[in-house]
């Protein structure tokens, strides 16, 4: 009888600890449904972050946190969300290149360095780190392919273990998934916001036949439905050979009535050329605005007559895409389509109450304008007189 009491104290041991494996179990797949509700709320990339950071901040202290990014198509690091000494900093990006978020990025495999940070990066042939101590960091996975990387980081040696990287990795396969809606998400509005802007600008090409009230309101749409810091609408003055800019949009607006000479800077070779040109410059010295680092002009072309440019400037580098050279190219189409049918109808216009040979009005013109101001004169209550003369 004796000899049975250790095996169920033995038996009641296992079975505590058993209760405690599945207890522990209960409260990590809880906490992880909770966390999946609370991603899965927003479909907006900056309310996103936020709510990733705030879980992260109720698992443990995560004063520096950032989720960084991969654009492959820009070969850039995007730094979605930073945080320093529990400070947000604003976007950024930078440069692929050889650090610790891409050897993340290309292994797949979490990354937690407690201490000799500085070492063990020189060991994996990855560039230096400074002011640096612990490092954890996860992949975001998605599809079998690594599309990002959450980190949290300390000065000192020793902030975080084994409990923490385990924490983030089921934070990070939460957020994998929240973050690709979020992108398909805003994909789609974008979408939206440039069939809506084109539409609007078709609307407004044939909505005037006025020149000047055609292009200010063009102007209106495009400061709406674009976010570039300048927009400009360029006419071509082929007498000096200058480009003209007639209507601008975007929170620069310095620009209207400046003329480029045919050859000068971005948008006069754009002019010069008929081609469609891109740069940066760190001096500046392409752009038509004082501290533009990064432009995109597109000519403004009727059959194979220029008759103007479209133009972008930014105070920040910015790398087109191309699904943005698709849509300002559509948006040079339309506006160079509204142009010509408003010369056109000028012209005929013009014809219509013109002697061919003489260059004089014709009676026509005499007729409609004598009515127009006859009932000017009576609406007004004004006197009205009519002098003729005939010259031999």
């Amino acid at each position: 009888m004796g000899d049975t009491h250790p095996a169920k104290q033995d038996n009641g041991e296992q079975s505590d600890h058993d209760q405690r494996a599945h207890d522990a179990e209960f409260l990590d797949n809880h906490r992880e449904n909770e966390i999946g509700r609370a991603l899965s709320s927003t479909l907006d990339l900056d309310n996103l972050c936020d709510r990733i950071y705030a879980e992260m901040r109720q698992l443990f202290d995560a004063e520096n946190f950032f989720i960084a990014r991969l654009a492959p198509e820009h070969e850039q690091i995007l730094l979605d969300l930073e945080v320093l000494e529990g400070e947000r900093c604003p976007r950024s990006s930078r440069p692929l290149g050889n650090g610790l978020i891409e050897h993340i990025l290309r292994t797949r495999r979490p990354a937690l360095i407690r201490e000799d940070l500085a070492d063990e990066l020189h060991r994996l042939g990855l560039e230096p780190m400074e002011g640096l101590g612990c490092f954890c960091g996860v992949p975001v996975v998605l599809y079998d392919r690594a599309v990002g990387v959450m980190a949290v980081f300390s000065q000192e040696e020793k902030a975080y273990d084994e409990s923490h990287l385990e924490l983030m990795v089921a934070l990070a396969n939460s957020a994998g998934i929240a973050m690709e809606n979020a992108r398909l998400f805003g994909q789609e509005q974008e979408k939206s916001r440039h069939l809506t802007l084109l539409n609007n600008v078709s609307r407004h090409a044939i909505a005037t036949l006025n020149v000047e009230q055609m292009l200010i309101r063009i102007a209106e749409e495009l400061e709406q439905g674009l976010s570039y810091d300048h927009i400009g609408i360029c006419l071509a003055d082929y007498d000096p050979k200058e480009i003209v800019v007639r209507a601008e949009a975007g929170r620069r607006r310095e620009a209207l009535g400046q003329r480029v000479t045919f050859g000068d800077g971005l948008i006069g070779d754009v002019a010069r050329t008929g081609e469609a040109s891109s740069g940066s410059a760190p001096d500046g010295s392409p752009f038509l605005l004082e501290g533009s680092v990064s432009g995109l002009a597109l000519p403004i072309m009727y059959a194979d007559e220029l008759m103007g440019v479209l133009y972008i400037e930014t105070s920040e580098e910015h790398e087109f895409t191309e699904e943005e050279h698709l849509l300002l190219r559509t948006l040079a189409d339309l506006i160079s389509g509204a142009l010509h049918n408003a010369r056109t109808l000028q012209k005929a216009q013009e014809q219509a109450i013109t002697d061919g040979l003489t260059g004089v009005k014709t009676h026509r013109y005499l007729m409609e304008a004598l009515s127009s101001e006859w009932r000017r004169a009576t609406r007004m209550g004004r006197p009205f007189a009519l002098l003729l003369m005939d010259l031999d």
